[in-house]
């Protein structure tokens, strides 16, 4: 942050004050978390990156064009307000889009992601109200003069934005078909995404709990629970003989699975008894007993202590409800889908439904659903977000034109992001699942910057070419230093420990990237073919 407002700005006070008013901003979040106790966890090392990323974006435009303004002559009041007319309501509307994009999040099943999602979309307000009174506030202190002779590469810019305005203008045609073929390839990376979650992925990078787990996965069969649930139905228990053959079925059936670990059932209780009862030192004796000798066992069952570890937790006290509880090793979400489809196949030719019911459980199996959950979530989530701020820009612009504009260009920095992580093979998970939001909120920024700057300049003169001129020159500045800014911030996460985060920065980054070429190559292209019957 500090290296980009030395580049920006080159004022040691211009510099002091957007620092203060960032670390103000950061200090009311962090009071806010407090406030409403909500609890830190691994994915909360994202909010200060986006406070202060989301921060300095609406810095640096609405400094820009105070400054801009200083430099025509206007005094300070009347500069004030011209920012606050011409930017304060774009600036208010990146705020809220990107905490709508934020919002998504809540529709989650998955608690500390909604709890993420509502507590970033209230921080990124809060920062805009930091930032649209305290900044401006702050920066009346610094005499006009010195504003006046502020250099940041005005000249350079300009040039180069010329330039690009001309190329878009004799090159349209092929700069869209250019994108028509890079959405194709991307569509081929999608289509490659890895939905194949592992534990290992998200541990973190050569810390001591990660060669653990590896440790468990060589030696003992697996870290991941594996856990079956059984009920006997009416008058059955488990206990009863005919129960207990069919669950002995079932162990079977799991021991012929090589990546299954040894079980630990109801069934054990008997299959010792009998092992002791032969005294022979065979393993074959370890098994279920005949009928015949099940009778005698019951009776030396009844003489366990009630604090047996047998019993504890392998069956209810009724005898009604029990599990069969293994490991599995940590092979991704199709292999052991694979190994799930087997067993309930042999459930479904082996086990009388009326006598016993048998569920595939445990915390393995509800990591899978909940990963299911996020998929089905994400589309459900992003697809809300992207129709309130669609009809957001419908309400705003009072034309249909402009929501097709706006929505166009923040849709292909999505498809890039998914295409990324499937040629990268980034599985979508928990954390991953956050990158389509975050980005989706925050690249639509600079496309309402973009078009609100061309609905003035179009009300100034009617005329589409030279709006479209000013409007690029004026916001292209700003847009392009913004979004180096948020992709450095975002890349700075790559030396994260854990994978998942190190995942978001990459892609959050590699994705907003994208949304400067779309904003500044495909808005001024679709302007034309859009508005032109109209201006």
């Amino acid at each position: 942050v500090i290296a980009a407002f030395i580049v920006f700005f080159k004022n040691p006070t211009s510099i002091g004050f957007s620092l203060i008013t960032m670390l103000v901003a950061l200090a009311f979040f962090t009071g806010m978390l407090g406030l409403f106790q909500v609890d830190i966890d691994p994915i909360s090392a994202l909010y200060p990156v986006i406070i202060l990323i989301v921060g300095v974006s609406d810095v640096i435009h609405i400094t820009s064009k105070y400054i801009t303004e200083v430099k025509s002559g206007k005094a300070k009041g009347e500069a004030i307000e011209s920012t606050l007319r011409s930017i304060g309501l774009a600036t208010f509307l990146t705020s809220a889009t990107t905490a709508i994009g934020f919002c998504s999040l809540f529709t989650s099943k998955v608690v500390p992601i909604r709890i993420f999602g509502l507590a970033a979309a209230v921080g990124i307000m809060i920062t805009f109200l930091v930032v649209i009174f305290l900044t401006l506030a702050l920066f009346t202190y610094i005499p006009p003069t010195k504003l006046k002779n502020l250099d940041f590469g005005d000249s350079f810019f300009t040039e180069q934005l010329k330039k690009l305005y001309h190329f878009t203008l004799r090159k349209g045609r092929a700069i869209s078909v250019g994108f028509l073929g890079f959405l194709a390839i991307c569509f081929w990376g999608i289509s490659t995404i890895n939905t194949d979650l592992d534990i290992a992925t998200g541990l973190p990078r050569g810390e001591k709990l990660t060669d653990d787990f590896y440790f468990f996965e060589k030696h003992y069969s697996g870290f991941r629970p594996y856990e079956i649930l059984l009920e006997a139905k009416g008058d059955y228990s488990l206990d009863d003989y005919e129960i207990l053959v069919m669950i002995n079925s079932i162990v079977e059936a799991m021991h012929k699975e090589e990546d299954l670990s040894t079980t630990l059932s109801i069934l054990d209780v008997y299959k010792q008894f009998n092992y002791g009862k032969n005294l022979r030192n065979s393993f074959d004796d370890y098994a279920l007993p005949d009928s015949m000798s099940y009778s005698s066992f019951q009776a030396l069952k009844a003489d366990l202590p009630p604090t047996s570890f047998t019993r504890i937790g392998l069956v209810s006290e009724d005898g009604k409800v029990g599990r069969i509880s293994s490991t599995v090793k940590d092979l991704g979400t199709s292999d052991i889908e694979k190994i799930n489809t087997r067993l309930q196949q042999h459930f479904a030719e082996h086990v009388d439904p009326n006598k016993l019911s048998v569920q595939i459980t445990g915390t393995g199996t509800l990591i899978d659903q909940n990963n299911a959950y996020l998929r089905q979530n994400l589309l459900f989530g992003l697809s809300g977000a992207v129709l309130i701020i669609g009809l957001v820009m419908a309400v705003l612009f009072k034309n249909w034109k402009f929501l097709v504009i706006s929505i166009i260009p923040n849709v292909f920095p999505l498809v890039f992001g998914a295409a990324v992580m499937g040629v990268l093979q980034i599985s979508l998970d928990a954390t991953t699942s956050m990158i389509f939001a975050i980005s989706f909120g925050i690249a639509v920024d600079d496309t309402i910057h973009f078009l609100s700057k061309l609905r003035l300049e179009l009300a100034k003169s009617q005329n589409l070419e030279s709006a479209i001129y000013h409007t690029t020159l004026e916001t292209g500045r700003p847009i392009i230093v913004t979004s180096i800014i948020l992709f450095f911030g975002f890349l700075v996460m790559l030396f994260a420990k854990a994978p998942g985060m190190m995942y978001v920065g990459l892609l959050v980054s590699l994705t907003l990237f994208s949304a400067v070429f779309a904003d500044l190559f495909l808005i001024p292209i679709l302007c034309r073919s859009i508005l032109k019957k109209d201006y």
